[in-house]
């Protein structure tokens, strides 16, 4: 089963590791945030919009062809987050509502006041809570690969494989090599994939229950993302107001 759950998330990853740099530059830096020297990569004019990767992997891997696109038309600010890619894990655990806060902070230094955000699996959830946490920040905001909150959400095949996952079962993938090739301690694979499947990691940011994931299609311009979720009725009420419709198929550089 668990060999069964890393086929399924090797086949959802689908991106290219090498980055194209299109007709824009690049620019990559790190910043000093909440304790972590976290990377980052600015590319593109225009309205800011800022890319959220998918848990065990990093920017080229999962963004890797789209990312040169969307910076023909806009300021396109991609995020590695605490242990994954460039930057260095630290003594606390991974939660959304934690790499929420350091992104919004990076936001901050960049002098970046609203942005549209993009988040790819672990990047949808981490996504969600800036909405509740930093809605400020948040003008647009696509959620594409079935990011969630609670695990009542997720196919069983996937849910049942996850609690027998171990660091051995992903060698070879895209994730366990580039970050084999990238991160600061590549001896940390292990850890990181342990603290990626640890309840309270899974847990700790619960705030939006997930309750159905349709489907979702990532073209060169355009994002198809059709969701279903509600508000847990125990939020507080400032938090309730968070609501994710169905949307329609639209141009991710689209002003509108």
């Amino acid at each position: 089963m668990a060999k069964t759950f890393a086929t399924v998330v090797l086949m959802l990853s689908g991106a290219a590791v090498a980055v194209a740099q299109g007709n824009t530059e690049a620019r990559t830096a790190y910043a000093t945030v909440h304790g972590l020297k976290m990377y980052y990569r600015i590319q593109g004019t225009g309205r800011p919009l800022v890319l959220l990767h998918g848990a065990l992997s990093n920017i080229d891997t999962d963004f890797g062809k789209l990312l040169p696109e969307l910076a023909m038309h806009r300021q396109v600010i991609a995020v590695e987050q605490q242990a994954h890619g460039h930057t260095a894990d630290i003594d606390r655990p991974l939660s959304y509502a934690l790499m929420a806060d350091d992104t919004a902070e990076l936001l901050q230094q960049l002098n970046i006041g609203r942005a549209d955000f993009l988040g790819y699996s672990m990047g949808g959830g981490i996504a969600l809570e800036l909405a509740m946490r930093h809605p400020e920040l948040v003008g647009k905001l696509v959620w594409a690969g079935g990011a969630n909150f609670s695990p009542d959400g997720l196919y069983t095949v996937i849910r049942d494989g996850a609690k027998d996952l171990r660091p051995e079962l992903l060698a070879g993938t895209p994730w366990q090599r580039t970050y084999a090739e990238i991160a600061p301690d590549p001896t940390k694979w292990s850890a990181l994939v342990f603290k990626i499947i640890s309840p309270r990691s899974n847990r700790e940011a619960c705030g939006v229950k997930f309750l159905a994931y349709k489907r979702y299609e990532v073209t060169k311009r355009k994002i198809v993302c059709r969701v279903s979720v509600k508000c847990d009725p125990n939020l507080p009420s400032s938090q309730r107001n968070l609501r994710l419709k169905e949307s329609n198929t639209r141009n991710i550089h689209d002003p509108a």
